[in-house]
């Protein structure tokens, strides 16, 4: 599956400055944070693919078909020919 454009996502309400993305380190007291304004701004296609992971089920195929989904910032991309 080709995802284009995620550089144009469109949020309702507060939720580029309220939503926020949570990542650890893996060290004591390394929980980083992002909101979803800093997240567009540093790379678009995150959030597509964590929306997207969060929507798959938590099962053995779930990393087989992420590695079929190509996400690109804008419009231009090497599957152009084939997306209708």
């Amino acid at each position: 599956m080709v995802a284009i454009n995620a550089k144009d996502i469109v949020v309702t309400g507060n939720k580029l400055k309220e939503k926020v993305y949570y990542h650890h380190t893996g060290y004591a007291g390394h929980l980083r944070e992002m909101t979803l304004a800093q997240l567009m701004k540093a790379d678009p296609r995150k959030v597509i693919h964590h929306g997207v992971l969060g929507m798959l089920p938590k099962n053995k195929l779930r990393a087989a078909r992420m590695t079929r989904l190509k996400i690109f910032v804008g419009s231009e991309n090497p599957y152009n020919d084939k997306i209708k």
